[in-house]
Parts: C-alpha cells; structure tokens; sequence
C-alpha cells in the first residue's frame, strides 16, 4: 500500500467559506389561503431562511454585531412584510421575503427562504403539508 504525503495547508489558503445565518420555523400568523375559508381561519406558517454573508465578512473575529447581519432584524422584517395579512399564495411570501432581504441587508449575498403551511384545506389535502422555497441571489455587476 503506498502513502502519500501529508501536506498541513491553512484552510483560508484553500478556500473562502462564507458565514451563513440560519432562522428555521419561524412561526408567523397571517390569513393565507387561495380559498376565502381558509383565510377566513388564518394560520400559522413556519419561515426559515439561510443568509449567506458576503465574502469577506468575519463577524465572529471582532465580535461586533456591525460586521454581521443583526438576526433579530430579519425576524423583524419578516413580521413587518407578512403577519397578519392576507395573502392567497405561499409563493407570494417566499418572494416577499426573499426580494426584501437582499433589498434591506447589503451584507447579504444570498437567501433562501422556505415557507411552510401546515393547514390545508380538508376536503383537497387530508394530512398533509406542504413547503416551498426559492434562492436568491444578487446580481453581479
């Protein structure tokens, strides 16, 4: 059996990893549903979302809440942009959100935000949930 050397290599001379911020089911209340009973009731969706730093962030070497992106803001927004209102799609949140995170938070590169309905109507979906998701990212240039 052959060995092969080992090479020590820092990490940071190998690559760049980028912070990610990571919200996962956030419980918000609003009036979601294409169909007027369902947003009669309204409902809970859980949001989560993965926040991509931009390159070159280190919020974690100072530790400074200005070099990163403030978790609670995002919180914020997303209370801001959807609780309750009434809206008929799950994909509409997913863009409300996504396009508005990376409008709001310069430093941040990319999003993905994912939306889930646990109540659907009975007489369509028996048991079940359902999720979307969409990533977004800004454009270079």
């Amino acid at each position: 059996m052959s060995r092969h050397p080992v090479f020590a290599i820092p990490v940071a001379s190998c690559y760049v990893r980028k912070m990610v911020i990571h919200i996962r089911d956030y419980p918000v209340f609003l009036k979601l549903g294409y169909y007027d009973q369902e947003r009669k009731l309204g409902q809970d969706v859980l949001v989560s979302m993965e926040v991509v730093l931009v390159e070159g962030l280190e919020p974690g070497r100072r530790d400074d809440l200005g070099d990163t992106i403030n978790y609670a803001e995002l919180v914020t927004t997303v209370n801001e942009l959807i609780r309750g209102r009434e809206i008929k799609l799950v994909e509409t949140i997913v863009e409300l959100i996504g396009t508005t995170v990376l409008e709001k938070f310069t430093m941040a590169h990319s999003v993905k935000v994912e939306v889930e309905k646990r109540v659907l109507p009975q007489d369509l979906v028996r048991g079940a949930r359902i999720s979307v998701s969409k990533d977004f990212r800004r454009a270079h240039g």
